[in-house]
């Protein structure tokens, strides 16, 4: 609830900034000290009391709960939001106030322009917006993943060069060629093969937020006089001046925008801590005694038009109470994945229990088992224990 975007209805006596009718945003923070040099020098993110986050906390008063966004109306003093271009797509700017933030304030801060070689540690809702923002620049942009089938969706945002990385093996080829490394994963990896892929003077960005500390060798920074620094969101005038740059070129995220029915089947997933570190949507319905019909021709209609790529398309068999409805599914799937592109629908059960504990261990096996995958391509997993059925595409 920190990607806010919508329309003034009403207006303060003391408000001049905005007037009822125009398009606004609100980022992450609702609020700051106003007293301390950051704030003073527009960099309220930053603020010495700490900015007042717009949800899951309190407002500067230290009693009044900060709800965040997820409403029909919202109320913010001026000074804390932006005006929207109108030449921007509404739901495409809304994660401008945070992703897109993320990644111009860093950008503008190293001063990236014509002729910069910059990387973009992964290619995820951080990372688009580095790759769409240095290639407005006229930066030279190459996206660093570890999968082959972001490839072409890099390449359409404006990268020059894509490689996967596997190994350390792969970043040899790459060494001193970047003045600026964005890194916006959020996972714990070792950082310190990339910091060789640095020119002199270069520097990595941290945006990702991993669980655990990093680990860098002093010899990594020292061989270059390499920097190692953080960035969180931006100020005010940072925000403003990012959208009325999103305007100019006609930049938003890339979004899929789901209706409440679909949302349900997310949070589903969210609450039961299946949402793994997977490069992969992830689907899911749960406490149910039978497969709602609504969730069945969403699943229908995700097979037919998100699989196109899948080589193979398996069903896993938890339980009694669901079998006999997933085996009365198989045809509806099977058409539906024929007309998307995709392959035909197998059955597969297998032995042992499943459980939370395990599920993913297990799913990993089973789609790794599948016959005639190809490397890069998307394959579609249905699981369904007793009071669950999930849908996973992991990316292999």
């Amino acid at each position: 609830g920190h990607e806010i975007v919508g329309i003034v209805t009403e207006t303060g006596s003391a408000v001049t900034k905005f007037k009822v009718g125009d398009r606004i945003g609100v980022g992450v923070f609702i609020d700051s000290c106003r007293d301390c040099d950051p704030c003073r020098n527009g960099q309220q993110n930053y603020c010495d009391k700490g900015m007042t986050g717009t949800y899951n906390g309190y407002e500067r008063d230290g009693k009044t709960i900060a709800f965040g966004g997820y409403a029909t109306g919202f109320v913010i003093n001026e000074d804390y939001a932006v005006s929207i271009p109108e030449n921007l797509d509404m739901a495409g700017v809304a994660p401008l106030l945070c992703a897109g933030i993320t990644l111009y304030s860093p950008i503008r801060h190293f001063k990236v322009n014509h002729g910069s070689k910059v990387a973009v540690m992964g290619l995820g809702g951080l990372g688009h917006m580095g790759v769409k923002f240095a290639h407005a620049l006229g930066a030279h942009v190459t996206v660093l993943s570890h999968s082959e089938n972001k490839r072409e969706d890099a390449l359409r945002m404006g990268a020059n060069d894509f490689y996967v990385i596997k190994s350390p093996e792969d970043l040899k080829p790459l060494r001193r060629r970047f003045d600026l490394i964005l890194n916006t994963v959020s996972a714990l990896i070792d950082i310190n093969p990339y910091l060789g892929t640095l020119k002199i003077d270069g520097t990595m960005v941290i945006i990702g937020l991993p669980d655990q500390p990093y680990k860098v060798s002093a010899g990594a920074l020292l061989e270059g006089r390499k920097s190692l620094t953080g960035s969180m969101i931006g100020g005010m005038p940072e925000l403003q001046e990012m959208l009325n740059f999103c305007g100019k070129h006609n930049i938003t995220s890339d979004v899929e925008v789901i209706e409440p029915k679909e949302l349900q089947v997310n949070l589903e997933l969210c609450k039961q801590n299946f949402v793994a570190s997977w490069e992969a949507l992830q689907l899911g319905y749960s406490a149910f005694d039978e497969i709602p019909k609504d969730f069945t021709d969403y699943l229908i209609s995700y097979v037919g038009g998100k699989v196109a790529e899948a080589t193979e398309i398996s069903i896993w068999q938890g339980s009694a109470a669901t079998n006999g409805q997933l085996a009365g599914l198989l045809p509806a799937l099977s058409a539906s994945a024929a007309a998307g592109g995709a392959g035909a629908v197998v059955k597969s059960t297998a032995s042992g229990s499943i459980n939370s504990s395990n599920v993913l261990a297990k799913l990993d096996a089973l789609v790794n088992n599948i016959p005639n995958t190809v490397y890069g391509k998307e394959d579609l997993v249905i699981y369904a224990p007793t009071n669950v059925i999930k849908a996973y595409t992991q990316a292999l």
